[in-house]
């Protein structure tokens, strides 16, 4: 129901029926409403006023009989969500993923998007999973070198082309399949040495480094939790706590 005030072309209409409610004329003012279908959302009668009294008191009842409920059931909802915003490395068949799980698989990210747990579901079946991808189709150019992204065994590299191989990133010297990357001088050698960033979800910041994307992890008190402590309103005042303690909780 969605109601609103008359129109100016109304005002006509407004003066007809507010001349035959005054004169008495209840029925005549009526059926003006009743045959004029432009204030069907404009004329204040039992109905509405009882669909605002309705909606009214369900407001109210909500409140007070529920909110804090369905807070605590939302900030657990996203806690759990959150908590499975968990990087699990390369894709495995015998590895069980949950929603929100993402992997590596064939040097591109995918997040697991189904609501069920399994295993055995390969990254490009979209029932299961969405492409992410975090790099570019042909690679990122740059001092001559060309972006290949996780080294790959069965794919053949050229001269100058950069592959990322535990933790560090080589360069070819030569054009060469399937050689592991090492830093032997003659196929391959250490381009770059990094800190790889990742996605944690943690409760404090001492894995932090710089460029990984950090979800704190809250855990705020329920009201009967907090009551259970005893604090004394002195006692509490002592902490000198932040609002942002006060949603972590332990305190």
């Amino acid at each position: 129901m969605r109601l609103q005030d008359i129109h100016y072309t109304d005002q006509p209409l407004k003066e007809a029926f507010v001349k035959k409610f005054l004169a008495g004329d209840l029925a005549g003012a009526f059926d003006i409403l009743e045959k004029n279908k432009q204030l069907d959302n404009k004329k204040f009668i039992a109905e509405v006023l009882n669909y605002v009294g309705t909606a009214l008191q369900t407001i109210q009842n909500y409140y007070y009989e529920n909110v804090e409920d369905y807070l605590l059931d939302l900030n657990n909802n996203f806690n759990i969500l959150i908590n499975n915003f968990i990087k699990k490395d390369n894709y495995k068949d015998d590895i069980v993923y949950s929603k929100n799980n993402f992997v590596i698989y064939n040097g591109e990210v995918y997040l697991y998007i189904n609501d069920a747990s399994t295993s055995g579901n390969k990254p490009d079946n979209t029932n299961y999973w969405v492409y992410i991808g975090l790099r570019g189709d042909k690679g990122n150019y740059g001092i001559g070198v060309t972006m290949k992204y996780t080294w790959n065994e069965q794919i053949t590299y050229n001269p100058l082309d950069v592959v990322y191989y535990k933790g560090i990133y080589y360069v070819a010297k030569k054009q060469n399949t399937n050689i592991i990357p090492t830093d032997d001088k003659v196929n391959w050698e250490i381009f770059l040495k990094t800190k790889p960033a990742y996605i944690a979800t943690t409760k404090a910041e001492s894995m932090i480094v710089n460029g990984m994307v950090w979800f704190e992890i809250f855990n705020p008190y329920t009201f009967a939790q907090l009551d259970a402590l005893n604090y004394t309103w002195t006692a509490l005042d002592s902490k000198s706590l932040s609002w942002a303690d006060i949603d972590r909780g332990g305190f």
